[in-house]
């Protein structure tokens, strides 16, 4: 516990600036491109210059948090999983719930985004998703996105692998039960409320 503790916040450090520095560069890189223009290649030059900041991003959070930190705990395998999958979860269950209690309304369900910001940033943009469904596919997909960046860093400077089977079992299981839930609120308050499509 005494090296999980610190470890959990890193990791929850990490996810958190890792997906805001992500998308102030995502939309800093489409702004950069509509003004040049690249006639046609638009979406190209974007694709190239996102994946090129992307990876400025992974080596810097490699060299400058995770090197010194990892050998410095030395986690273990089932530490190494637990903290990298408790953001994704504790934003995905927070996410339904806050979707259940507001009854399938998804404009009351922005209530609890303050909350969600500080648990998992990347399950917070619902206005901008629209639905509740998609906003916990996109997090999830960006979360896998820094779990993976997390693992090079584990078998870099550790030597150790997260196991992936694991890991995917669980993610599988967190999304397909969330997703049962918000999906069975939104067809109990369809009649009334169409905010879950």
């Amino acid at each position: 516990m005494r090296t999980f503790l610190p470890l959990a916040f890193w990791y929850w450090l990490y996810n958190q600036l890792f997906f805001f520095l992500g998308a102030l560069g995502f939309f800093a890189i489409h702004f950069i491109v509509a003004i040049i223009g690249f006639g046609g290649m638009d979406t190209l030059a974007s694709g190239i210059l996102i994946t090129l900041y992307a990876l400025i991003l992974y080596k810097l959070f490699g060299r400058f948090l995770w090197r010194s930190r990892l050998q410095q705990y030395n986690p273990g395998n089932t530490q190494l999983l637990c903290a990298s999958l408790l953001p994704l979860i504790l934003g995905s269950v927070m996410l339904t719930a806050s979707f259940a209690i507001a009854d399938g309304k998804i404009y009351n369900t922005m209530t609890a985004m303050p909350v969600l910001a500080a648990i998992n940033l990347s399950l917070s943009y619902l206005p901008l998703a629209k639905s509740v469904w998609t906003m916990l596919i996109l997090g999830s997909i960006f979360n896998i996105f820094t779990i993976t960046c997390f693992w090079r860093y584990c078998r870099k400077y550790l030597q150790q692998e997260i196991p992936w089977l694991k890991l995917f079992t669980i993610i599988a299981i967190c999304l397909a039960v969330c997703t049962i839930i918000i999906y069975s609120i939104t067809i109990m308050y369809l009649p009334d409320d169409k905010a879950g499509r």
